[in-house]
C-alpha cells in the first residue's frame, strides 16, 4: 500500500515532530496502544497501575518479545527507554518530568517513580514517549532515518522522497498483520499528492480541506472523522514585542479565523474556527470561550498604541514548506498589515521548521498541533510553563502550575475540566502566547479497493490491518 504524506522530520520518537506520528507506528509499538477512537488497550504492556498515592506507576510487560534487532524487550529495555526520553533536548522530556525514577522489579516488570501526580501518564505511554527503541539505538545517531522498534514493520528503504516498511516476521503479534508492505510517499505539495492519487501512483492522500469536493467529484471514497489537530499562530514571548500581552491580545483579535478558514480550507465546517487549544469533544474546551472568535482591528490596533507601538513593528513569521501550511503563513501576513505589524515569511522544510520551533528561532509560527496528545495536560506543560518545547520565551501565568496539578491529580474527565478549563480561560484573558485557529478535521481519500482504514482521533495509525485489491 502506498500513502502520501508530508515530509518527516525525524524517525526517532524522542525527537520526532508533532505531525510525524504516522511514521512512528509503523515501527514501534508502545507500552500502551491507543487506538483508532482514542481508548486504550494492551500494548507492550498488559496491565498497568497508578498507585493510590500517586507516587508510582506500575507496568507489567510482554513476556518473550523482541527488538527487530533481536534484543529482548524487557523491564531493563524499558528503563534505558525512559532515561534516555528524559534527557534534556529531547521532544518527550517534559512528557516524562514526573518520573523520578526507574526500578527494574524483573524481567516482566518495571516501576516508574513519581515526583508528582500524574494521572496523564496513561496517554503519555501510548504516546511517543512510550514507544520502545532498540537499546542498542539509544545511542545511535542513525536512530533519525533507521529506527529500530519493537513493531509490526522494519524499514527496508529510506530516501528523501520514499519509506518503504516491510513486515517484521519476529513481531510478537504477526499473526494478525493483513497489510504486508507500506510505502511512503513524501512530497509537501498537496496537488502533486493528489495527481498521484487519483493516477493511481498512491492509494491513500491526508486531503488538505478545499481538495475534498475534487476528490469526491473523481470518485474516490473520502472519510473524515473529529480530530484533535489545530491549526495555531505560535508566539515567541521572547521577542521583545510579544513580551507585550497587550500586544499578544492584539495579534489574535486581529486574525479574522473564519475567512482563514474560508480562504485555506474552503469553509468554516472543514477547519472550525476557534480560539482555543481543545476542540468541543476533549477535556478543556471552554464553551463560553466560543462567543470570542469575532475579529476587533479597531481594538486590536488600540492595544498596539497602549503598548507604545502606535505605528506597528516587523515580525518574523517562519513556516514550513507544504502548501497548507504557507497559504495559512500568507492570510496571517496580510490580516496583521491590517494593524500595522508587517510580517517577513521564512519558509524552510519540515525538518528545519521543527528544529527553529524547539531552538526558539521565530517570532511568530505556523503549527499544526495535536493538542490533546498524549494527554490534554501535556500542551499546558509545553505551552504555557516556563521550559515548554513550544515556549522558548518561557511565558508563565499565574495561578497555572497549581491549576495544572489539579488536573493530573485524578483521571476523573469532570474534575479535568474545572482545573483546565480555568487554565485555558486565564491564559485567553491574559494574552495567551498561541493563537489557536481553526480545528482542522482530517480527511482521507483513497480508491474503493482500498478497505480496513480508520481515522485515527489522535493520529495513532495502524496500517496493519488496511488491504488493497486488484482493481476491477
Amino acid at each position: 500500500m502506498r500513502v502520501g504524506v508530508h515530509p518527516v522530520s525525524s524517525m526517532d520518537p524522542r525527537k520526532s515532530g508533532p505531525i510525524d506520528t504516522i511514521y512512528l507506528t509503523p515501527v514501534f509499538d508502545a507500552l500502551i496502544k491507543r487506538t483508532a477512537d482514542g481508548s486504550l488497550e494492551p500494548g507492550l504492556a498488559t496491565e498497568w497501575t497508578l498507585a493510590a498515592d500517586g507516587t508510582s506507576f506500575d507496568l507489567t510487560l510482554r513476556a518473550g518479545v523482541t527488538f527487530q534487532d533481536g534484543s529482548p524487550m524487557d523491564a531493563e529495555a524499558v528503563k534505558a527507554n525512559i532515561l534516555s526520553a528524559k534527557e534534556p533536548g529531547n521532544a518527550r522530556a517534559s512528557n516524562l518530568s514526573p518520573v523520578s525514577g526507574v526500578t527494574v522489579v524483573d524481567p516482566t516488570h518495571v516501576r516508574l517513580e513519581l515526583s508528582e501526580p500524574a494521572g496523564q501518564l496513561e496517554g503519555v505511554l501510548a504516546s511517543e514517549a512510550g514507544m520502545m527503541m532498540s537499546p542498542a539505538s539509544l545511542t545511535d545517531p542513525a536512530a533519525a532515518t533507521e529506527p529500530i522498534g519493537a513493531g509490526p514493520y522494519r524499514v527496508e528503504k529510506y530516501s528523501q522522497d520514499e519509506i518503504r516498511y516491510v513486515t517484521w516476521d519476529g513481531y510478537w503479534n504477526a499473526g494478525q498483520v493483513k497489510n504486508k508492505e507500506l510505502v511512503y510517499v513524501m512530497n509537501p505539495d498537496s496537488t502533486t499528492q493528489f495527481r498521484a492519487l487519483q493516477s493511481g501512483q498512491i492509494d491513500m492522500y491526508n486531503l488538505p480541506q478545499e481538495m475534498r469536493d475534487a476528490a469526491e467529484q473523481a470518485g474516490l471514497e473520502v472519510v473524515s472523522g473529529p480530530t484533535g489537530r489545530i491549526w495555531q499562530l505560535t508566539l515567541n514571548t521572547g521577542e521583545e514585542h510579544l513580551a507585550n500581552p497587550e500586544v499578544r491580545k492584539a495579534v489574535s483579535l486581529a486574525l479574522d479565523r473564519s475567512a482563514l478558514a474560508q480562504a485555506a480550507f474552503g469553509g468554516t465546517d472543514r477547519c472550525v474556527p476557534t480560539v482555543q487549544p481543545f476542540a468541543r469533544e476533549f477535556v478543556g474546551h471552554v464553551d463560553a470561550l466560543d462567543e470570542q472568535l469575532k475579529p476587533d482591528l479597531a481594538q486590536a490596533t488600540e492595544l498596539l498604541a497602549q503598548a507604545g507601538y502606535p505605528g506597528g513593528f516587523p515580525l518574523r513569521l517562519v513556516t514550513a514548506n507544504s502548501s497548507q501550511q504557507q497559504a495559512i503563513a500568507q492570510i496571517v501576513q496580510a490580516e496583521l498589515a491590517k494593524i500595522g505589524i508587517t510580517v517577513e515569511l521564512e519558509v524552510s522544510d519540515q525538518a528545519e521548521a521543527t528544529r527553529k520551533s524547539r531552538a526558539g528561532d521565530f517570532d511568530l509560527q505556523v503549527n499544526l498541533i495535536m493538542a490533546p496528545r498524549p494527554d490534554p495536560t501535556q500542551y499546558v506543560v509545553d505551552m504555557y510553563l516556563p521550559g515548554g518545547v513550544y515556549n522558548p520565551g518561557d511565558y508563565s501565568q499565574p495561578g497555572v502550575p497549581e491549576l495544572l496539578e489539579q488536573a493530573r491529580a485524578s483521571t476523573d474527565p469532570e474534575k479535568q475540566q474545572a482545573a483546565l478549563g480555568e487554565i485555558v480561560t486565564s491564559v485567553y484573558e491574559a494574552g495567551a502566547p498561541t493563537a489557536p485557529l481553526c480545528v482542522n478535521a482530517q480527511i482521507y481519500a483513497f480508491p474503493d479497493n482500498v478497505d480496513g482504514f480508520e481515522v485515527p482521533v489522535l493520529g495513532d495509525f495502524d496500517f496493519t490491518q488496511v488491504t488493497t485489491s486488484a482493481t476491477p
